[in-house]
């Protein structure tokens, strides 16, 4: 380091994390190349606009200890934890942590070249190491209505991507830090199993006749009372087996081992509402149909500390399949993430009632601007607001309260050229082409939830085990 470099970082050393974390990109202790390096990308100029961009995760560390009630013995352990698990996402910087000293809080060297966890270094596929930026909003919507600057939320994008993710990293449908241990969970929800009942020739007969007469027009009330006697409660009719098809919930018949779907740390995604003593977050599901209100997939959540897994397991264990599509339509392919953060506003149709109306009559004079790119952000996220697909279903907890937005699985993750499209993607044809969600080579994330539809997870943040809740819309 010269001696210029010293003499900033001199100036920098006693700040505290406020101050520090509006400092400019010097303040980092960076030799002078690096930093000219990283001001090349727009807008960055801070520590904080570096953050917020994803390039370091030296810089996140640090926001995300800035605050007043923070004890020395918690700040260090938080910070050391986070810098000796940063990610750096572009490779600009090569340098290390110069044993700072922030607020009386001695930070050891830390290399940054890599994220270690359980005493082994983990560096994602090259081509795994392109962020996502998501482009900004073509308009400021508070500027045209004021109301709905108190209704933002920040949404973390996690941007999934084919790539082979370890279990230190964070990941979707990758390998979980699961203790050796301890039991892999099994599910216990009940199942959906289709009883099959023939329908008589004649009424399979009169059964096609009134679908090509709906086609043509509305069916009077006796052609209606015909469709439902011969449908007698059934959910779907089978034309070609000639069979009513009965959905009936049923308890597994052998313990079926969950499938790995999410894995998140706080390091990365802080925006997550971690129980205390916990950083790491574990999201499994059942890959079978179950009954309400899952219609699909069964989830299971874990919180735990990710230091506490000493042994982690090699390999869980195979899944049960209750039809040989739930293999491909409920098992994610193997990605690792991409988090970003995005500003969110209500959903239209989550929108309070005089406000709603407002705006719809806006979003049709502007072509429906609102709803398309302004709104929520598609794909699968963490926070910010539901991207709902059939009207608002917000879960209430045992103890009384709303339960919050936790995080959506989705089936796909934008549209093509969209708003919501990254600009890393807009250049690669395969992004803006149609694409396979499932079969052998499918765009990620790889799984089928209905069609093309979402799993919405809640939680209650007042409850210390944060119990969970949700439902799958298509």
């Amino acid at each position: 380091m010269g001696e210029h470099q010293q003499q900033v970082a001199k100036k920098h050393q006693r700040m505290e994390f406020d101050e520090l974390a509006d400092a400019p990109l010097e303040a980092l202790g960076l030799a002078s190349s690096d930093t000219a390096a990283l001001k090349q990308a727009p807008g960055i100029r801070t520590v904080r606009e570096l953050a917020d961009h994803r390039l370091v995760r030296r810089a996140q560390a640090i926001v995300n200890l800035a605050g007043p009630n923070q004890s020395p013995t918690a700040t260090k352990e938080a910070a050391v934890a986070l810098m000796d698990g940063c990610d750096l996402q572009r490779g600009a910087c090569r340098g290390r942590l110069q044993g700072w000293c922030w607020s009386g809080v001695s930070l050891p060297c830390a290399s940054i070249l890599a994220v270690r966890r359980s005493g082994r270094a983990s560096v994602p596929d090259r081509a795994d190491r392109m962020g996502r930026t998501t482009p900004p909003p073509p308009l400021d919507i508070t500027t045209v209505f004021p109301e709905l600057a108190p209704l933002a939320r920040r949404a973390v994008r996690l941007h999934p991507r084919a790539g082979t993710p370890h279990e230190g990293d964070n990941s979707l449908g990758g390998p979980l830090l699961w203790p050796a241990d301890a039991p892999w969970p099994t599910c216990g929800g009940l199942r959906l199993v289709d009883r099959r009942q023939p329908i008589a020739p004649e009424d399979l007969k009169r059964s096609r006749e009134l679908d090509a007469l709906e086609r043509e027009r509305w069916l009077t009330a006796e052609e209606a009372a015909q469709r439902r006697r011969i449908f007698a409660g059934a959910g779907v009719i089978d034309f070609v087996a000639g069979e009513r098809i009965y959905t009936e919930p049923q308890p597994h018949q052998h313990p079926v081992a969950l499938v790995p779907v999410l894995q998140l740390y706080a390091r990365d995604v802080p925006e997550l509402p971690f129980p205390e003593h916990t950083d790491l977050f574990q999201l499994l599901w059942c890959p079978n149909r179950h009954a309400a209100p899952w219609w699909g997939p069964r989830p299971h959540a874990v919180w735990r500390r990710a230091a506490e897994v000493t042994q982690p397991l090699a390999a869980p264990p195979a899944p049960r399949f209750d039809e040989e599509w739930f293999a491909t339509d409920y098992v994610p392919l193997r990605c690792v993430l991409h988090s970003e953060p995005v500003v969110e506003y209500p959903d239209p149709c989550g929108l309070p009632t005089g406000l709603a109306e407002r705006i719809q009559q806006w979003d049709t004079r502007h072509d429906g601007l609102y709803s398309a790119a302004l709104s929520t952000a598609p794909g699968t996220k963490v926070g910010g607001h539901p991207s709902w697909i059939q009207g608002p279903q917000w879960p209430q907890c045992r103890c009384g309260r709303r339960m919050q937005h936790l995080l959506t699985v989705a089936s796909g993750e934008f549209d093509a050229l969209g708003r919501w499209l990254p600009l890393e993607d807009r250049s690669d044809p395969t992004s803006t082409a149609p694409q396979p969600y499932v079969g052998p080579d499918p765009w990620p994330p790889g799984i089928m939830l209905g069609d093309l539809g979402s799993l919405y997870l809640f939680t209650c943040t007042v409850c210390a085990e944060r119990p969970l809740a949700g439902t799958m819309q298509f």
